[in-house]
């Protein structure tokens, strides 16, 4: 019996765990007809296949095992199932003849020799090009939607409720919600900091609306969105997706969708023009802190004047809302000064070499 792995995918969250069981009873018919053994078998559910082997958990498994356990075969229900992506698929083909393992389709036939090189080409072409037509014809339809009034996406915006009407999903304005909407944009108008908002809505057990807590970047994304106004914006992307050859902005009235008046959102759009964004760089350790309290990466904001460099560096937590340290207390813990936390001030280093540094000095001793 030929030894043999087993892969199997399906990309879409509108299909269910049926696809792969569907792909894997072909491939084990397939195996029992043909002579070969299965070994062990591999699986990415809702994962597209332009990601990279590092990022689908089943597909990174397989690379792995490949030069562990013995099998000589690699099955799968179609070529585009383990990738689509040409280059992805040429780098997986090297890296399998390299271990010599063969990639073996068992819908597709590829004969041997230079001519088989020809046909793998193609299949993986076709493969990408589906791909790209699919996701250029799904966008059109969605600007089309757009443009009628319907909505796109899943998840509906903080402050809003999905509900279904004869099967079309629509929104609702939450009413506990809103009045939280209401509440962050006269914050902000009179002087609140988007960092003090995200504080005010997590004290406030608000959460995301996919259950996350809030952060300044998702504060933002509320402040600056026009549908809080009554404005569907589409399409409005800074950095568009390769796959998107549109580039028309569509902005629809929906003033049933209103939660604050066109006055008040303007009047935060101008505070937001006023703040001036941030210069220099960034803290020499930023991003390499987390609150104790709840796990999350610290915010560090400017605080000044200072006689030396012109300006402190404070930083907070902007989940629990927990006061840090400033950067001459971090750098005094690596040095043997007081430890971090002391007066009521909690952080703890999150980054693995400042962690490894800290315990190798701590050994010496």
């Amino acid at each position: 019996m030929k030894r043999a792995a087993a892969y199997t995918r399906f990309s879409s969250e509108k299909q269910t765990e049926a696809s792969t069981a569907a792909q894997m009873a072909q491939i084990l018919d397939y195996a029992k007809k043909n002579g070969y053994s299965i070994v062990k078998t591999y699986s990415d559910e809702a994962l597209s296949g332009f990601l990279d082997a590092n990022r689908r958990e089943g597909l990174n498994e397989l690379i792995r095992d490949a030069k562990q356990i013995n099998f000589s075969y690699v099955l799968v229900w179609n070529f585009d199932r383990l990738a689509r992506k040409r280059k992805i698929m040429l780098e997986l083909r090297e890296f399998l003849e390299d271990n010599g393992i063969t990639l073996i389709s068992i819908t597709q036939n590829v004969p041997k020799g230079p001519e088989g090189i020809l046909i793998e080409s193609v299949y993986d072409a076709m493969a990408e090009i589906y791909s790209w037509n699919l996701a250029r014809n799904v966008m059109r339809g969605m600007l089309h939607g757009v443009k009628n009034g319907d909505l796109c996406g899943r998840n509906a915006p903080f402050g809003y409720m999905n509900v279904y009407k004869d099967g079309k999903r629509q929104l609702e304005i939450d009413p506990d919600k809103s009045e939280a909407v209401k509440k962050i944009f006269e914050m902000y108008a009179n002087g609140a900091t988007l960092l003090q908002l995200s504080v005010w809505l997590n004290e406030n057990k608000y959460k995301t609306q996919r259950g996350n807590a809030f952060t300044v970047d998702a504060v933002r994304w509320i402040i600056t969105n026009e549908i809080y106004k009554g404005i569907l914006t589409f399409n409005q992307k800074r950095v568009r997706g390769k796959m998107n050859p549109y580039t028309d902005v569509v902005s629809v009235s929906v003033p049933q969708y209103s939660i604050v008046s066109e006055e008040l959102w303007e009047r935060a759009q101008k505070t937001r023009a006023t703040r001036k964004p941030s210069s220099g760089p960034p803290p020499l350790l930023q991003g390499l802190f987390s609150c104790t309290e709840c796990g999350r990466r610290v915010v560090f904001s400017k605080r000044g004047p200072h006689e030396t460099s012109g300006f402190f560096w404070r930083s907070r937590c902007s989940v629990c809302g927990e006061r840090s340290v400033g950067r001459h207390d971090v750098g005094a813990e690596f040095s043997g000064g007081p430890p971090l936390g002391d007066g009521g001030r909690k952080v703890v280093c999150s980054c693995p070499k400042l962690q490894r540094a800290q315990r190798a000095a701590e050994f010496s001793d």
